[in-house]
């Protein structure tokens, strides 16, 4: 009972056995709509950077993260520092990176499968894309103003 999530009080209404009801209908529940992802995007230019998984190691990405941080882009903890991370899987190549699970799921011969993946990830797939070309765009304004904050310097 210390760590029931559902207030440590037991009825029979629950089907986990609690008082009251477990779930509380949220925006979360249901299909993802193109609203969502109207949302989702709103959210996303907010934050003050973007990173993109498979690029983290990219040198670019490290000194924009350690800048946006305010930590030295030389300390041994940067992420271009930082090679053996993951060490069990070897993807040196930008293919590899990006494509690694999917290139597994292929080479398994399911496509129906994959495609069901892409058909109900789409949206989350479009914001992903999105991210990719925030990132990009915050990459390129960062070098141009790093570049005339050098020149000042």
């Amino acid at each position: 009972m210390l760590f029931d999530e559902c207030g440590k009080v037991y009825t029979d209404s629950c089907p986990t056995g609690c008082f009251g009801p477990c779930l509380y209908e949220s925006k979360a529940m249901g299909p993802v709509q193109q609203s969502d992802l109207d949302h989702a995007k709103v959210m996303l230019e907010a934050f003050d950077g973007i990173l993109i998984n498979e690029d983290l190691d990219d040198e670019r990405h490290s000194d924009f993260l350690s800048d946006l941080t305010g930590v030295p882009r030389d300390v041994s903890f940067a992420l271009k520092n930082i090679k053996e991370r993951n060490t069990r899987v070897d993807k040196g190549k930008k293919d590899e990176k990006v494509h690694y699970y999917w290139d597994l799921l292929s080479k398994l011969d399911l496509d129906d499968i994959l495609t069901s993946m892409e058909t109900e990830n789409e949206l989350e797939l479009k914001l992903y894309e999105y991210a990719r070309e925030l990132n990009k765009n915050m990459l390129d304004q960062w070098e141009k103003e790093t570049a005339v904050l050098s020149k000042q310097s």
